[in-house]
């Protein structure tokens, strides 16, 4: 999904949901970052991605219930993900 070479993992940064559980949007936050751009990544338990956004409210009304992780990526990094259950 995101090439490591080219980015480079940050490992300061953390992504925080909340809700969680959710029902209809979760917010996201990118940990120590207010200055980057963040596009974000919603992939289900397959690994495949069902969602992109580049806001830090995201509608998932129309993901079905389960579990689901979600990961950043930047113009310089990104952030590997945080997992968040849609009920």
């Amino acid at each position: 999904m995101v090439d490591e070479l080219t980015l480079g993992l940050d490992t300061n940064k953390t992504i925080i949901t909340f809700p969680n559980p959710a029902i209809d949007e979760i917010n996201v936050i990118v940990s120590d970052d207010d200055t980057d751009l963040w596009q974000f990544y919603i992939v289900d338990s397959r690994g495949m991605i069902v969602q992109k956004s580049n806001q830090n409210l995201i509608n998932i009304s129309n993901l079905s219930i389960g579990h689901y992780f979600i990961y950043g990526v930047s113009e310089s990094s990104y952030v590997k993900g945080a997992k968040f259950i849609k009920k």
